[in-house]
């Protein structure tokens, strides 16, 4: 095998002495073709190690190309043009490829005919990629179909139909009507400060009057109470009232019979009372319309002596509520318990009664006596608008009578009434008011209700008296011999002891 060195060696000197290329041999032509190929190529091809080889030159051919170009005749030259040598000079070293050196290169490459057959037949080891499809599936595959346009949307009018819903976080509360505004994530929250406590307001329980009770949260122990805030300013009577409740609740707060008054405070620069309350679950006029009609008999015997047990506490020291209704009952913990004191009187001393100026109450639950006076058995039944108010215990007891005729019949005895006729019909003594027959409940307790609406206020009982009477009473006397003689024959000796001892 010749050497690789002379090879080179000779291809330069024939290159550069400008021999004929007839008298070279097939060899020698192809040589020197490669090589002018192989320069005129881009440099990001990468060449093969045998043709790197071949185009490093050394040491000794550059000294024997030096001396052939020493031989080389002069050949006379025009003015003014540039002598063009068929070969370009190689520099010495390895050719290695510098990413972007090619867009640096002001130089055009001459154009090559079939170039690209070349290219593929000299370095079909890696062949630089096309965009023709080579593969059968890629030439059957047809081209791809540019994306069609979008479609432009028209901006559709917002109606109440269409309109987006609103998180529920951004919903309207009780204590925050108009919502939240700008869409905020964080909800705001009224707060108001009583003796240095701040509370939150969560939701409106009710109104009445000029008072607005809320239920609040203490910030910082996360207790729930219950908030009334009155405005003094508008009725100085009614002022005159909220501050009696105020005192009687805080003589009345040793029992779980009434509700709790855990602080209060005046504002007297906006006339404003607010008192701190304890919250409860519902009250007793709620209860019973969420129930309907038709109680059942277990819990009216309850509920009626929670009321009782709670109107004799106040009863025995001394206050007349004078404004009982169901809606002054709040249920707590399954226990009932007395609120609104704003009507209510205190008793001194050995007196049973007490005398107004002017009715009130609630007219469905208002005892005649209250209503007008003279009436209910007090003073003289010829000059009954002259007489004046007089209220007592029993006052009361009409009230409860009235609570305990709509929780067994689902109605007040004079609500069937028109309101002009009904305040006459409380106030005849000789008005009947109808009972129909109960069959589920005690006829003892059916007693007790005719007996709280009575008309004669002295005749009434008290509520120490209704609560002594048994709806429920006690086994006292044996079972009949008769009985016991039918079915001894189906029983044990055991058994038929255990029913001689029964009591009913």
């Amino acid at each position: 095998m010749p050497n690789p060195s002379i090879f080179t060696i000779n291809i330069y000197q024939l290159v550069d002495q400008r021999v004929n290329p007839i008298r070279l041999t097939p060899v020698f032509l192809l040589g020197i073709a490669m090589i002018q190929l192989v320069k005129q190529l881009p440099r990001k091809l990468p060449f093969s190690p045998r043709l790197n080889y071949l185009l490093q030159p050394s040491n000794h051919m550059e000294s024997i190309i030096g001396s052939a170009s020493k031989r080389t005749p002069d050949v006379s030259k025009p003015p003014n043009q540039k002598t063009k040598t068929a070969t370009p000079k190689i520099k010495s070293g390895i050719r290695k490829y510098t990413p972007g050196s090619s867009r640096k290169s002001q130089k055009k490459a001459p154009i090559l005919q079939n170039r690209d057959k070349v290219r593929c037949e000299l370095f079909s080891q890696n062949p630089e990629k096309s965009d023709v499809p080579t593969k059968p599936e890629q030439m059957l595959a047809p081209a791809p179909m540019p994306p069609a346009p979008a479609p432009v949307q028209v901006p559709v009018p917002e109606t109440p139909l269409n309109r987006k819903q609103m998180p529920a976080s951004y919903a309207a509360t009780p204590s925050y009507p108009q919502g939240v505004i700008g869409n905020s994530s964080k909800i705001l929250f009224k707060t108001t400060s009583i003796k240095d406590k701040k509370y939150m307001f969560i939701k409106k329980l009710g109104t009445g009057g000029s008072s607005e009770v809320y239920k609040v949260l203490e910030v910082g122990t996360s207790s729930e109470y219950a908030v009334k805030c009155v405005y003094l300013a508008t009725d100085q009577e009614l002022a005159q009232g909220y501050i009696n409740e105020v005192r009687l609740l805080r003589e009345l707060q040793n029992s779980d019979r009434v509700i709790r008054l855990y602080d209060y405070e005046y504002d007297r620069t906006n006339q404003l009372l607010r008192m701190v309350l304890e919250v409860g679950e519902t009250d007793l006029s709620s209860f019973l319309r969420a129930r309907g009609s038709g109680l059942p008999p277990a819990l009216v015997l309850h509920y009626w002596e929670e009321m009782l047990l709670a109107v004799l506490y106040i009863h025995e020291h001394g206050v007349i509520h004078a404004d009982l209704k169901p809606a002054n009952f709040l249920l707590v913990c399954g226990r009932l318990k007395l609120i609104d004191f704003g009507i209510a009187s205190a008793i001194s001393g050995d007196a049973t009664s007490v005398v107004r100026a002017q009715a009130a109450g609630t007219y469905s639950y208002i005892s005649p006596e209250a209503l007008m006076g003279g009436a209910g058995g007090y003073g003289r039944a010829d000059d009954v608008t002259s007489a004046p108010i007089k209220i007592s215990f029993r006052s009361d007891v009409w009230s409860l009578g009235c609570i305990l005729y709509s929780m067994v019949y689902g109605r007040t005895p004079f609500s069937h009434i028109p309101n002009l006729a009904k305040l006459a019909a409380i106030l005849d003594p000789n008005h009947r008011i109808d009972y129909p027959r109960v069959d589920h409940l005690p006829p003892s307790l059916i007693a007790s209700l005719k007996w709280c609406l009575t008309y004669n206020a002295r005749a009434r009982p008290s509520v120490r008296e209704l609560l002594s009477v048994r709806h429920l009473a006690t086994p006292q006397s044996p079972l009949p011999q008769s009985l016991l003689d039918k079915v001894r024959q189906h029983l044990t000796p055991d058994e038929l002891r255990l029913l001689q001892r029964a009591q009913v």
